[in-house]
């Protein structure tokens, strides 16, 4: 179960991030075996859509300390040439719950406060 200060960090993580996610947001509902999409905008701050680039794009669970990847939905997309991710949610990741969210790791820009992890940006949590 995520706490209030841990969806403050992850929130905080997404508004540091250049990507901002726009689906899937809190009220989404994404079904086992049923096509979604998963889409972002540049959020106007830095660094740019294309110094983020290439990013793994997930489903994830867990907290600001520690996430478990779920299923893959990209293992690369540029984000700077590409706004949307059509996809089939795996039912075997696990139950229904409010407690997944997407997460783009960038694969080649570093994090701005702490160079030896990669740039994220993250999604709100959905069911």
């Amino acid at each position: 179960m995520f706490s209030k200060a841990v969806i403050s960090l992850v929130l905080a993580a997404s508004a540091l991030a250049n990507v901002f996610v726009t689906s899937p947001v809190a009220s989404t509902t994404f079904t086992a075996g049923q096509q979604a999409t998963v889409t972002w905008q540049d959020d106007g701050m830095t660094p740019s859509l294309t110094s983020f680039g290439a990013s793994l794009v997930g489903i994830y669970t867990g907290n600001a300390n520690q996430q478990a990847l779920l299923q893959t939905i990209s293992a690369s997309v540029d984000v700077s040439t590409t706004s949307s991710i059509n996809f089939t949610p795996d039912g075997t990741i696990g139950p229904d719950s409010s407690e997944y969210f997407v997460r783009f790791t960038s694969i080649n820009l570093k994090d701005a406060t702490n160079s030896q992890y990669p740039a994220e940006a993250f999604s709100a949590k959905f069911t």
